[in-house]
Formats: C-alpha cells, sequence, structure tokens
C-alpha cells in the first residue's frame, strides 16, 4: 500500500508539474550558504527558502496552493538555551533521527550519505534502495507502514527528531493527526516545484537540516552542470523524433501540458512532443480516441506500463493501432527494480533529472552519445 498514491500521481502526469522554464538555459547555480543574517540563493527552487542568523538556521517551506504562503517554518538551533520565534517548529542539531515519508525523499537522503539517519521508513515493499531495505532488515530502521494512515503508537515509541511528510493542496490526516501529538513534522513539497531543476535544487534544503551544504552544493551543481551539457549535446541532432508519452490510468491517458516540466524535457532531449504548443503547466487528461488521433504516428512510446510487448497488448489490443507499438518502439521505466515493486525511478529521478535526460539522449539518438548504459528506461520485448 505504501506511496501507492504518489505512484500513481505520477502515472496520472502530475510529474507535469515539473516546469515550464527550459533547463537548456544556463544560469549561476553555484549558491554558498549566505552570511550570517542573510538569505541563500537559490538558482532554480520556488517554495523553500533558507535564512541564517548568528544564532539559528530558518526553513521556510512555502505553500505553492495558497500564493506562496508559509506552508511550514522550521528553526535549526545548535543548543537548548538558544531562543526562537513561536511561529516555527524549533529542532535541536544534529539531527540524528529521521522519518521519511515517500520514496521520493530517498534519493536526497542517499545522495548526501545520510541513510543511516533514518529510523522510520514506510512499508519497503515500494522500497528499491537496497541498502534502506538492508537497515529494515538489520533491525536499525523500522517500516511504519502506509503514511497515509500512520501508525502513530509506532511513531511515538521510535521518537524521531524530524518526520518529514508529503505535502498536498489539501489537509492530510495523517500529517494532522501528528501534529496534534506535538510531533515535529515538516511537509515536502518538492514534487511541486515549477522547473525540473528547481526540484533538484531541493537536496540544499536536507543539506541544510544536516549541516552538509557544502556537499548539497557540490551535487546539486554537478547535477545542473551534466545537464546542462546533455543538453547541448542534443540540440546537435539532426532528427526530432515524436515523442507518445506515459500511459493511461483507469482509462484516462495524462499527458504532460506544453509548458510542463516532462514537455520541457523531450524538447530539451532533442525530441518532438504534439502537445509542446499547449499552454498547461499541468497535465491534461485525453481519451485512447484522442492518442490515436494526435500520436498515431509517434516514433517511440516512452513509459508505458508494462514489461514486453505482449503484456502490454494483452491490457488492451487497440494499442497496436499505435506506430510506436507496430514498430517495436516502446520503453518503460523498469530497469531497476525491486521484486515487490520498488523503482529506482521514482527514488532518484527527482534528485538526477541528468540521468532520465539522458536515457531520453539515448533512445533519441543512438550514437550522438559515447557508448553507456541506461538509468531507468528499458526497451520492452
Amino acid at each position: 500500500m505504501f506511496n501507492k498514491t504518489f505512484r500513481e500521481t505520477l502515472k496520472c502526469g502530475t510529474i507535469a508539474l515539473w516546469g515550464i522554464l527550459t533547463a537548456c538555459t544556463p544560469v549561476h547555480t553555484h549558491t554558498s550558504p549566505a552570511a550570517e543574517g542573510g538569505t541563500d540563493s537559490l538558482a532554480y527552487a520556488r517554495h523553500f527558502e533558507i535564512t541564517r542568523t548568528d544564532s539559528y538556521k530558518r526553513i521556510t517551506i512555502f505553500n505553492p496552493w495558497n500564493n506562496l504562503q508559509v506552508l511550514d517554518r522550521i528553526y535549526l538551533v545548535r543548543d537548548s538555551l538558544t531562543q526562537v520565534p513561536s511561529d516555527g517548529l524549533r529542532i535541536q542539531l544534529p539531527i540524528r533521527r529521521l522519518m521519511i515519508a515517500s520514496a521520493s525523499h530517498i534519493g536526497y537522503i542517499e545522495a548526501l550519505g545520510l541513510l543511516d539517519r533514518v529510523v522510520l521508513c514506510p512499508d519497503t515493499t515500494q522500497i528499491y534502495s537496497p541498502a534502506l531495505k538492508a537497515q529494515v532488515r538489520d533491525g536499525q530502521t523500522a517500516a511504519f507502514g502506509d503514511p497515509y494512515a500512520v501508525n502513530t503508537e509506532t511513531i511515538l515509541h521510535t521518537r524521531p527528531d524530524l518526520i518529514m511528510m508529503i505535502g498536498y493542496a489539501g489537509a492530510d490526516q495523517s500529517t494532522e493527526r501528528l501534529r496534534s501529538l506535538n510531533q515535529p513534522v515538516v511537509c515536502n513539497v518538492e514534487w511541486t516545484e515549477p522547473t525540473i531543476l528547481g526540484r533538484a535544487e531541493w537536496i540544499k534544503l536536507f543539506g541544510a537540516l544536516f549541516d552538509l551544504e557544502a556537499l548539497a552544493d557540490s551535487v546539486f551543481d554537478q547535477t545542473a552542470g551534466r545537464y546542462h551539457q546533455l543538453c547541448e549535446r542534443a540540440q546537435q541532432a539532426g532528427e526530432h523524433p515524436k515523442i507518445l508519452p506515459g500511459h493511461p490510468f483507469r482509462g484516462t491517458w495524462y499527458m504532460p501540458g506544453g509548458q510542463a516540466g516532462m514537455a520541457r524535457m523531450f524538447a530539451d532531449a532533442g525530441g518532438s512532443y504534439a502537445y509542446s504548443d499547449r499552454p498547461e503547466a499541468e497535465s491534461v487528461g485525453i481519451d485512447f480516441e484522442t492518442v490515436v488521433r494526435d500520436f498515431w504516428q509517434a516514433d517511440l512510446w516512452i513509459g508505458a506500463d508494462a514489461r514486453s510487448m505482449k503484456e502490454l497488448l494483452g491490457e488492451d489490443s487497440r494499442f497496436a493501432l499505435l506506430k510506436p507499438v507496430t514498430d517495436r518502439q516502446v520503453y518503460n521505466n523498469r530497469l531497476h527494480t525491486s521484486a515487490t515493486g520498488g523503482n529506482l525511478y521514482w527514488e532518484t529521478t527527482q534528485v538526477h533529472p541528468d540521468w532520465l535526460l539522458e536515457d531520453l539522449i539515448r533512445v533519441l539518438h543512438p550514437g550522438l552519445l559515447p557508448e553507456g548504459g541506461f538509468h531507468y528506461l528499458q526497451h520492452l520485448q
């Protein structure tokens, strides 16, 4: 059950919230922590802020559904005597015991070498990370089950220093329940960032939480720099293959709007996307007949939710009407999965969008990049 809503949300196309700006246009990305009393400059992220004083660090998370009003505020202090304003959560550093509620948090934590701080995670059946699953097997990390119906007894017994939940537009009963019990809850809304690299830049929030600003800055700069390099290489391609993205979900095919992040990534990879001129920054739901009308001549289908062509056609024989199916140019994102359903794709694309961009370039323009393997995409046989 863990993360079912999160995974289904991505399947539905909410990943299209990743952005309206093309990441191919580089900006200054090195953002060293601000001097005392200042606010860190961020290159892309819009939904959080880090301010430093001589006595504490303040992290502010903004509400993307309410005109960027304050959603959460955290004051990070180093001793029990430091006084902070009363408008936020007070956390004494170091944070040694962390609870995470989503697979999307794992990539940030693992990139900073902090998995040993995770004492609570959701049901491991939907987790891919071998290291985190090993911690659960060894008893170092406990699985608390479904984050949408949290086991408060387990959480209260484990006593994490910080509980990282997923932020949503509406009230979340589990989050509100934990807050009512005076638990140290913060809502992560990285998935709402309007740019691909803005989402990746949330690693700097994790860096601030764990006093690893320099490492977080380095990881992000490498990711952003590599993304730009790959994008520039893709623009050298002479052709722009047509892309059919995603997979139908409960009868509806959710496509990225033309101003959405995945639409921009298709362009960054040197692909052509039929809805690139649409004005939406969110996903667009269409029926199968519209897919046939608008995408039947696509060259590649990327993101099919099947492991083989037989499984794909067994789900819906009408897929045979699509050119990528007849040409056998269909790819899923299941290259690295666990036997129980965990997927590297859901855990790391937010912190390493350059890996996904590289995969897209390899399938769209074979031979354009030096020889190498794939991170996520798998050709259906």
